[in-house]
């Protein structure tokens, strides 16, 4: 898995997730994990229905975005890998936080205290047989249409998060992937 950190601010308006962006942004021909710092401003490209039909927008004035590319699999391969993304963001919030706010994850989502959310998140498949995750974490959630926190309220530096996250997540990507050479499958 390649894992990079792009330098130059970027806003994510959704087209961002395709299965073609790690190939064009660091010409990646395997499973990927990028991030990026910029706001958030995602409408017309929603991906979960529900969201489309309730009308919800995703919005921030800066986040950490996270664009996962695996080649093949399933939607539910999708989603188990997003939830190990959303675990290791969340893990990170809690090792680098001064430890004064209560978090939790639920499902794929992570907040501060009862009801500020701090993330966003989605798994889907694309047109060209790639899994596809895009997770958003608040650096500053100015202009969020819910209630927020973010990464500058914990006093956790964006890029040091960022680095936590790819750094523990492709240690976990790569256990896995060596589980698929030395584990023989039984009758």
């Amino acid at each position: 898995m390649i894992t990079k950190i792009l330098e130059k601010k970027q806003d994510y308006f959704g087209d961002q997730l395709n299965g073609v962006f790690s190939y064009k942004m660091i010409r990646a021909q395997e499973d990927s994990l990028i991030t990026f710092r910029g706001a958030a401003d995602v409408k017309e490209k929603m991906v979960d229905y529900e969201d489309v039909l309730n009308d919800d927008c995703i919005k921030a004035k800066e986040m950490v975005h996270f664009i996962m590319t695996i080649d093949g699999g399933s939607l539910r391969e999708a989603r188990l890998w997003q939830l190990m993304l959303m675990r290791h963001c969340y893990d990170s919030i809690v090792a680098l936080g001064d430890g004064e706010f209560v978090h939790r994850l639920d499902g794929d989502d992570i907040y501060i205290g009862k009801d500020l959310k701090m993330s966003v998140s989605i798994a889907t498949i694309s047109n060209n047989a790639k899994m596809l995750v895009h997770a958003g974490i608040n650096v500053d959630d100015e202009g969020a249409p819910v209630k927020t926190y973010s990464l500058n309220k914990l006093k956790i530096h964006p890029n040091k998060f960022a680095f936590d996250v790819l750094d523990k997540f492709e240690e976990e990507y790569n256990s896995v992937q060596r589980t698929l050479y030395k584990v023989v499958g039984v009758n």
